[in-house]
C-alpha cells in the first residue's frame, strides 16, 4: 500500500487489485470489495466452444457433440480457466465418443490442467503462514465431495488429529480458537468457502469447490484413501480413509489397519474388524445406518472422536 500510494497518476486512473485472498482486498479496497461469482453453464460452455472451435466459433454441427459439450461445461464449475482447458483438450477431437472420453476422465489427466489450475490452487496452499494448515486442509478430503462440512465438527477433527498449534504470540490459546483462526484462514484464501451461518453471523458450515476437493486429494494422496481415489490402499503409508467399500477395508493387510488414524465410512464395518484398528483417533460412521455399536469399539483406545 505504501508503493502505491507514491504513484502519481493522472486524473481519473484507478487501479484494479484482483485477488484470491478476502484480508487482502479488505486491505487494499478504498471503495466495498467486489466477489465474483462463478459462471453460468452457458456462460462455461460459450468460453469451451470458442476454445474446441478456434477457426469456427458457431456450434458444433453434429448435435450430439454439443449435447456431451454442454455436459463438460456443467464440469468446469463455473470457472473460466477450467473451460479453457477443457476447450483446449477438445480442440483435436471430432467425434462425440472422443468428448465423452473426456466427460468421464478427471480434469488432472490433461497437463495444461495441471500446469493451470494447480499452479493457482497451490498459490493459494502457499500462501498460508503456517505448515500445519495445508495439512488441515489436505484433511479436508476426507469430507465427501459436494457435502457440508461443519465448521465445528472439522476442527474437533483436526484436534484429535494434533494438527492444531498455536503460534509463539498466541500460545495461551485453547485448541477451538487455534482451530477457528485456521478454518477462517481457509476460507480467506478461497479454500473453503462459507455455506450457512449462525444467529451471530459466524460461519457454521462450509463446502469445497469440487476442483479443490480434488486438489486436497491429491496433496494428500501420500498418506489417504478416498472413494474416488485410483491408487491401492495395501500400503503402510496410508493414514486416512473414507468412503471406501467394506470388501476393500478387508483386504488391507493387519500392519496397514494398525496404522490407520481416520475412517470414515458410510457402511457397517465389520464387527471383527474394529480391534485390528486399534490407531484409529477418528471414526465417522455417519449415515452408516447403525443402529448398535458393537463392544469391540471399547478395544479403540486411542479414539478422540
Amino acid at each position: 500500500m505504501s508503493c502505491l500510494s507514491e504513484l502519481h497518476f493522472a486524473r481519473g486512473s484507478t487501479i484494479l487489485v484482483t485477488t484470491c485472498s478476502s484480508k487482502v482486498a479488505t486491505i487494499t479496497g478504498t471503495l466495498p470489495r467486489c466477489d465474483l461469482g462463478f459462471l453460468s453453464e452457458d456462460e462455461c460452455w460459450s468460453i469451451l466452444k470458442e476454445r474446441a472451435f478456434v477457426d469456427n466459433t458457431a456450434a458444433p454441427a453434429d448435435p450430439d457433440l454439443e449435447e456431451v459439450g454442454i455436459e463438460i461445461a456443467k464440469k468446469c464449475a463455473g470457472l473460466p480457466s477450467v473451460a479453457k482447458v477443457f476447450g483446449g483438450m477438445l480442440h483435436s477431437k471430432n467425434g462425440a465418443d472422443q468428448w465423452s472420453a473426456i466427460l468421464q476422465s478427471k480434469i488432472w489427466d490433461s497437463p495444461e490442467a495441471k500446469e493451470i489450475i494447480i499452479s493457482e490452487l497451490k498459490l493459494s496452499l502457499d500462501n498460508l503462514k503456517f505448515p500445519f494448515l495445508k495439512q488441515c486442509f489436505a484433511y479436508c478430503s476426507m469430507s465427501k465431495k459436494g457435502s457440508e462440512i461443519e465448521r465445528d465438527d472439522l476442527i474437533q477433527m483436526w484436534m484429535a488429529q494434533g494438527l492444531l498449534h498455536p503460534s509463539t504470540e498466541n500460545s495461551d490459546l485453547e485448541m477451538e480458537d487455534i482451530g477457528t483462526e485456521y478454518f477462517h484462514i481457509l476460507l480467506q484464501n478461497s479454500l473453503l468457502q462459507d455455506l450457512t451461518k449462525d444467529e451471530f453471523g459466524v460461519v457454521a458450515k462450509c463446502k469445497m469447490h469440487a476442483l479443490v476437493h480434488d486438489f486436497a486429494e491429491l496433496v494428500s494422496k501420500s498418506e489417504s484413501v478416498t472413494s474416488s481415489s485410483n491408487k491401492m490402499v495395501g500400503t503402510l503409508k496410508i493414514r486416512h480413509a473414507s468412503h471406501i467399500p467394506t470388501s476393500v477395508l478387508e483386504s488391507i493387510q493387519k500392519k496397514t489397519l494398525r496404522g490407520l488414524r481416520s475412517l470414515f465410512s458410510n457402511s457397517e464395518v465389520p464387527r471383527n474388524m474394529l480391534p485390528r484398528l486399534r490407531g484409529l483417533h477418528v471414526l465417522n460412521l455417519y449415515n452408516s445406518n447403525i443402529k448398535e455399536l458393537p463392544i469391540s469399539i471399547g478395544k479403540l483406545k486411542q479414539l478422540r472422536h
